[in-house]
């Protein structure tokens, strides 16, 4: 799968996440963090490439900051 649609994907969902939070709908949004943490969960575990993991894991540093507003 293309890498720059991974990303996209990812931001759309962390996107969902944050538009959940602000409409103070926080089951919808711990579900989506929960979801969203397996998701990159499967990524890491399933590639070798250090650039991928170095960008994921900003992705990663986000959603855990984004799990502490719940």
């Amino acid at each position: 799968m293309n890498l720059n649609l991974i990303f996209d994907i990812l931001k759309n969902e962390i996107q969902e996440i944050i538009d959940a939070l602000a409409l103070k709908n926080h089951d919808l949004a711990e579900e989506k963090v929960i979801k969203l943490s397996e998701k990159i969960a499967d990524l890491i575990d399933n590639t070798t490439n250090e650039d991928f993991l170095r960008e994921i894991s900003k992705y990663q540093i986000l959603l855990e900051h984004l799990k502490s507003k719940l």
